[in-house]
């Protein structure tokens, strides 16, 4: 995105407003709202859906930019960049506290604007691809665990280290209490001792030769430390 974005001003000084719409349109932006107190801008951002919205901090009364991009956080997203006269550390701070991408100092140049607002069209379109592909993740691992959860076999993941990492509640049930992560239950602890050379050897090829599965048959260790025979695949 770039060229041709749906942008919205927040503007209370007319002439400035004035002004910076004609930029924008030089820019080959597309203003698609206008306003100048924070109250309506609460009102008419969510209707007009902009790509992204240039908003003064200081509204005159009423609230200003600061508490309008802080409420519209909780309505919509949409990437705000703020303008200021002020360029100081507390602005800057005050602007970071809201989740803006970005904010200029007026005057500023045509370019600067340009440039300010590509980068965070990009920055905004790499973020949401980002959450978007995290709530797929999430998603594929709540299917997964609820399947893993229902069938009959017991069933752990174990990372190339020999950490499990994942247990269903019948592993849990075979084995006992498994703790999982960096710091848990190691595969080869549920390995009767005499089996784990072999079972290291195997667990340690699939990861080597990435060769996806395979099959066999060793003598495990239940919770209560009785040895079973199991086939792990």
């Amino acid at each position: 995105m770039g060229r041709g974005a749906k942008i919205f001003v927040v503007e209370d000084e007319a002439l400035i407003a004035m002004e910076l719409v004609d930029v924008l349109g030089d820019l080959g932006y597309e203003v698609c709202g206008q306003v100048a107190r924070g109250e309506m801008a609460l009102e008419e951002i969510p209707k007009a859906e902009p790509d992204l919205v240039l908003m003064d901090i200081n509204l005159g009364p009423g609230i200003d930019g600061l508490e309008v991009a802080t409420r519209l956080r909780h309505i919509c997203e949409i990437p705000i960049i703020f303008l200021t006269a002020y360029s100081d550390t507390e602005v800057a701070a005050a602007v970071a506290d809201t989740g803006s991408y970005a904010f200029l100092v007026k005057p500023f140049k045509p370019q600067a604007l340009r440039a300010n607002i590509d980068i965070s069209l990009e920055r905004y379109a790499g973020e949401k691809k980002l959450r978007e592909v995290n709530q797929k993740l999430l998603e594929s691992e709540r299917r997964f665990r609820v399947v893993v959860e229902h069938i009959s076999d017991a069933l752990v993941v174990v990372d190339c280290v020999g950490q499990i990492t994942f247990a269903n509640e019948r592993a849990s049930q075979m084995f006992g209490p498994l703790q999982l992560g960096a710091k848990g239950t190691r595969f080869d602890s549920l390995v009767s001792p005499e089996w784990r050379v072999q079972v290291n050897e195997v667990v340690g090829r699939l990861f080597a030769e990435d060769s996806g599965s395979c099959h066999i048959t060793f003598q495990g260790l239940r919770g209560d430390g009785i040895a079973i025979w199991v086939e792990a695949s």
